[in-house]
């Protein structure tokens, strides 16, 4: 199937699982972690997604809105916040599988208006990983827009050696899937909701929420409990913006867990290796793969385990603190595999 994942794939593996933590079993552990969460956190709504050999277990809590007191569903929208990362280094990886890029590729190469800027010498590989030489975290206010950002890239001067130190930023990342964009002829937004995410067989994720699905995007809420939506800003949709559902990211850790489900540029772009330690460092037997996201109203927490085949994701319509997150995600996982 060209846009979908292939749903013999996904039926074997369902029928291949091994046995699974029984639903009232894996009921009561997550009950006990979410509901004193909920109200210690002052959290509005909440859904966790459990996922065991390519089975999905769906546990929904409070409501997407208080004035409607829509309750949460497996289908309800939140904002993913950084978890959106991981979706643009998808697409990238995915662009260079089709031979668009390569990410050893200087960013000025697909970005000409950076042609003679610190931007020649930096990879899109730098940008990805956040070693670009040290932007920073967020954009300066006079610069946090699709008008203004280019100058500020194109004045910017590294403190550090590209590849030389690493910190976390949205500026960098956000140039990645700018210039993944680009190298695919299309705005980023096209090339997310019209090419990955059919590919990775996701139907209830976007960067814009259609106007036939508002009533499915849940209202966060900010710590004073005031309704707030995340607000737009440069690359925004790269870095932050994207919307999506407990059953679209449960889909999402199954694909990631099992690239070989989908066709054959996608399953490359997940499991695309890169050797950047001379040498390499074997893989941990058990790694666990995790990534948070946060908006203003927002809280997101997406983690699995390949060698065992289980994961979690967590979503709530409020941001609340990483560690209360993992707390959550670790009981469960742990719940899983004993």
């Amino acid at each position: 199937m060209k846009h979908t994942l292939k749903k013999y794939a996904i039926s074997a593996l369902l029928l291949g699982a091994g046995s699974c933590m029984a639903a009232t079993d894996m009921r009561q552990v997550v009950d006990s972690h979410v509901t004193p969460l909920m109200k210690q956190q002052g959290i509005a709504g909440l859904t966790v997604a459990v996922v065991q050999h390519g089975r999905v277990q769906y546990f929904n809590y409070g409501v997407a809105a208080k004035d409607t007191q829509a309750p949460v569903t497996e289908n309800t929208l939140f904002e993913i916040g950084s978890v959106s990362k991981t979706f643009n280094a998808t697409l990238g990886g995915y662009a260079q599988a089709i031979g668009k890029l390569k990410l050893s590729d200087m960013t000025s190469q697909h970005l000409p208006v950076l042609a003679g800027s610190a931007f020649d010498r930096i990879s899109l590989l730098q940008l990805a990983t956040y070693t670009p030489g040290g932007l920073t975290l967020q954009f300066p206010d006079a610069a946090d827009s699709a008008t203004t950002m280019m100058e500020y890239f194109q004045h910017w001067k590294p403190t550090y050696a590209p590849g030389e130190q690493r910190l976390y930023s949205n500026p960098s990342i956000g140039l990645f899937g700018y210039a993944t964009a680009k190298s695919l002829g299309l705005p980023f937004t096209v090339a997310m909701e019209k090419t990955l995410l059919p590919k990775l067989g996701l139907t209830n994720t976007y960067t814009r929420v259609p106007a036939d699905k508002a009533g499915l995007y849940a209202q966060g809420y900010d710590s004073q409990q005031k309704p707030v939506r995340v607000n737009p800003g440069a690359l925004d949709f790269e870095a932050y913006g994207i919307k999506s559902s407990s059953q679209d990211l449960a889909r999402y850790v199954i694909a990631n867990m099992h690239p070989q489900t989908l066709e054959q540029p996608v399953q490359q772009a997940i499991a695309h290796k890169v050797n950047w330690l001379k040498p390499a460092q074997a893989q941990p037997a058990n790694v666990l793969y995790n990534k948070t996201g946060s908006t203003g109203g927002f809280g997101a927490y997406v983690a699995f385990v390949p060698s065992k085949d289980m994961g979690v994701v967590i979503l709530a319509n409020k941001n609340y603190p990483n560690a209360e997150r993992v707390k959550v995600a670790y009981a469960i996982l742990s719940a899983m595999d004993n």
